[in-house]
């Protein structure tokens, strides 16, 4: 299984980051449910399982770690914006994490996205010839579902925190798999993804560079999605799996 990654270019209203695997021995799995609404809602709440992503809470202890002398918070939103997952801490290639900078997730990345071709031309190319994803956010939860071109479908379903100076020098975004299709390899649970730059482009698009393992040598791609329910450039943008 691999990500098709292609480049866009947008103004940035969000920078955040992301990683390729790893483990974290904190964390106690939920139950692997339907993805819910495509609408954008605030479904804050402290347990349960989310109706966008089906990742659940129930059953998940632990103790929120003691964050290290340093850590700014300076890309917290005040309040929850949607379902939360506890903050058990993040192990990852050496790194202990205890700095968490989106705890109740991103304002502005909440909601259900597809992946698209190219949205900067005219007129904007929603469809790959066979490859479809969807990833749907839900507070710091997410369920990303991808047809790649071989007909193989992969789900995961976990959550995601934002890394911090000083535990991490470039503040990247690292997505912890809890459940997955997969059993081995590096989009298994268990499994950690990273992403660099998140840019958010108004209420309809976003933009994820992605890592990725070639030959021994991690690089970056860029995944270009459009908020379902919204157009690009006068294109309804939908669920590709609901065609």
């Amino acid at each position: 299984m691999k990500r098709f990654l292609l480049a866009w270019a947008s103004a940035a209203l969000l920078v955040a980051a992301c990683g390729d695997s790893g483990t974290s021995t904190t964390d106690t799995t939920g139950g692997d449910t339907s993805t819910g609404s495509d609408t954008i809602a605030d479904t804050t709440t402290s347990a349960g399982t989310s109706a966008i992503t089906g990742v659940s809470t129930t059953g998940v202890t632990c103790s929120e770690p003691t964050a290290a002398a340093g850590c700014t918070g300076m890309n917290s939103d005040a309040a929850s914006v949607g379902f939360s997952y506890p903050w058990c801490g993040l192990s990852y290639d050496g790194t202990d994490f205890t700095c968490q900078g989106c705890p109740h997730g991103r304002t502005n990345l909440q909601g259900k996205y597809r992946r698209i071709k190219d949205g900067t031309s005219s007129p904007p190319v929603m469809d790959f010839d066979s490859f479809k994803e969807i990833l749907s956010v839900d507070g710091n939860t997410f369920h990303n579902k991808i047809l790649d071109d071989a007909g193989t479908t992969l789900e995961m379903r976990g959550y995601f925190m934002c890394a911090e100076k000083p535990e991490q020098a470039n503040e990247r975004t690292f997505w912890k798999i809890l459940t997955s299709t997969e059993s081995t390899g590096e989009f298994a649970a268990g499994a950690v993804l990273m992403s660099d730059h998140i840019i958010v482009q108004g209420t309809d698009q976003a933009l994820i560079s992605w890592s990725y393992d070639d030959g021994g040598v991690m690089k970056w791609d860029d995944a270009e999605y459009c908020r379902i329910g919204t157009k690009v450039s006068g294109v309804d943008c939908t669920d590709p799996f609901a065609n």
